[in-house]
């Protein structure tokens, strides 16, 4: 079973979709996308087992049975600084809203590193 988190809204909790799927069901992370309906991919997070997954590798990012999935979308604001407010926000949105997968999704979370 492939286990997705898809939160469209993170100010908006009771907006996040837990669904599970079959292997068969979908195959990468495109699927997913036509799925949920997502236009705009660039405009989330998308991480198979905690890790990132660039936007280029949608189509070719395979699901294996047991992996888990969250897409959240990307927080974009001002300021600058050169903090990571959007991996802070991530990983408390993550927590905050997947419940037990949060912690599994979360432990190995690595910005750039491509699934293998």
């Amino acid at each position: 079973m492939i286990t997705v988190v898809y939160l469209p809204n993170p100010f908006k909790p009771s907006s996040r979709i837990l669904k599970p799927f079959t292997p068969d069901e979908v195959k990468t992370l495109s699927d997913l996308k036509e799925h949920f309906k997502i236009h705009n991919p660039a405009d989330f997070i998308w991480a198979i087992n905690g890790h990132h997954i660039e936007d280029s590798k949608l189509d070719t990012a395979e699901l294996r049975a047991a992996d888990y999935v969250a897409i959240v979308p990307k927080i974009r604001g001002g300021g600058g600084g050169g903090k990571n407010v959007l991996g802070v926000v991530a990983a408390l949105a993550l927590v905050a809203f997947t419940g037990g997968a949060g912690g599994g999704l979360l432990g190995g979370f690595q910005i750039g590193r491509a699934h293998v």
